[in-house]
């Protein structure tokens, strides 16, 4: 017990441990750096956090679709449909135009084969 210099670390984190040396000699220096903790991916079974994580993530995601076509003068297009068939979309011009300019760009795919040609508008 009371051990100096000694840092408890959380089980369930992982830390890094820098070591600096100095110029002058052998001195070190530690700092400890938490890495966020990876999430397991999968379905969110309670349904009021369910739609409380997508309420937040959709706004996350319209939000970086709008910093992007500012910040990098870029024609973006967003289109979410929730579980419960709700339509969320974002478009930083015509969202029709923009859907023209993309199938027009997979038709010059010779080999696309995916459901974007179906799309009628």
């Amino acid at each position: 017990m009371g051990q100096e210099g000694v840092v408890p670390v959380p089980s369930e984190r992982e830390y890094l441990l820098h070591l600096r040396h100095t110029e002058r000699g052998r001195e070190e220096t530690t700092s400890i750096v938490m890495v966020k903790g990876k999430r397991v991916i999968q379905r969110i079974e309670n349904a009021a956090s369910r739609q409380a994580t997508f309420s937040k993530r959709r706004n996350g995601l319209v939000k970086k679709a709008f910093e992007l076509s500012v910040l990098c003068d870029a024609e973006v297009a967003l289109i979410i449909l929730s579980s419960r068939g709700k339509l969320h979309q974002f478009s930083s011009s015509s969202m029709i135009e923009t859907i023209k300019r993309y199938r027009a760009h997979s038709r010059e795919d010779a080999g696309s084969t995916s459901m974007e040609h179906d799309i009628e508008l």
